[in-house]
């Protein structure tokens, strides 16, 4: 009798609404999340906004900003528990979501194929993050003077920016999908629909990067990026972050860029040399 007065003595809460007060208290942590979030991202929105506007083009007297503290979260707007740094997102259309990091890379083009800066953002949009990815590269590796990017990067800014100042590096940068792949020869069905560029700014470097320099130079980045992502994922085996957090991750995204780089220095001091000739007898 002692023990059963001892296993339920009325003052203990039963398992049921103490589960309850659980998942409420998880809730309100998510809550207060996504609301931080959604914050940080107004605050990073006005940012962007002053980084990208000209002196030239003030804001109207009329336009009142918004608070960041008084930006509220999106109905669709979700967050995980365990690693509240991560967010939903996607590689492209054909893909499935995820909770996940966006992996940046600036790898040589000229051959040797060896990572020069990386970083992990919290964003799936690429199109903030070529500035970033340039200004992450190490003065003693030495400045680029040539920079070659998808379309995923394109914002027209971006692309004045690069244009007006005379020690950013050449800029070529795909407008659109259809400028990834510039075949000489191409026999495959055309597209039910293309994306319609009409802004002069970005006609402009679409016909600079379909020019006949332009192609030369930009076939070197699915040739040099693309193979380096695909070694990371299918030669040293690493397909997803095994860390949690934004710095955990971000650090683990530089080992593993690290133990690329040592992988390819091995392979290129080892290599055979290339014979500048041949005899024939």
């Amino acid at each position: 009798m002692a023990d059963e007065a001892d296993e339920d003595d009325g003052q203990r809460i039963p398992e049921q609404i103490a589960r309850r007060e659980e998942l409420r208290a998880k809730i309100q942590e998510a809550k207060a999340a996504i609301e931080q979030q959604a914050r940080e991202k107004e605050q990073r929105r006005q940012d962007r906004e002053d980084h990208d506007r000209d002196d030239e083009d003030p804001p109207k007297p009329s336009t009142k900003r918004k608070n960041p503290n008084d930006a509220k979260p999106e109905d669709r707007n979700q967050i995980n528990l365990i690693d509240p740094d991560s967010h939903l997102m996607r590689k492209s259309r054909r893909d499935g979501w995820q909770q996940a990091y966006n992996a940046q890379a600036v790898v040589d083009a000229d051959g040797s194929q060896l990572i020069l800066a990386s970083y992990v953002a919290d964003s799936s949009a690429d199109n903030w993050e070529l500035e970033p990815a340039l200004e992450t590269v190490s003065p003693e590796v030495g400045a680029p003077t040539t920079v070659l990017a998808d379309a995923g990067y394109v914002r027209k800014k971006l692309i004045m920016r690069f244009d007006s100042d005379p020690e950013a590096p050449e800029l070529y940068l795909a407008i659109t999908g259809d400028d990834h792949d510039l075949r000489r020869y191409d026999y495959r069905p055309p597209k039910k629909k293309t994306k319609v560029v009409k802004d002069p700014v970005l006609i402009a470097m679409r016909e600079k990067v379909r020019s006949n320099e332009g192609r030369k130079i930009y076939q070197k980045r699915k040739q040099s990026v693309e193979p380096v992502f695909g070694i990371i994922k299918s030669v040293l085996g690493f397909d997803q972050f095994l860390r949690r957090g934004f710095n955990a991750v971000n650090a683990e995204w530089n080992l593993v860029c690290t133990a690329y780089n040592l992988k390819r220095m091995w392979r290129i001091a080892t290599a055979d040399p290339v014979p500048t000739g041949c005899a024939g007898g």
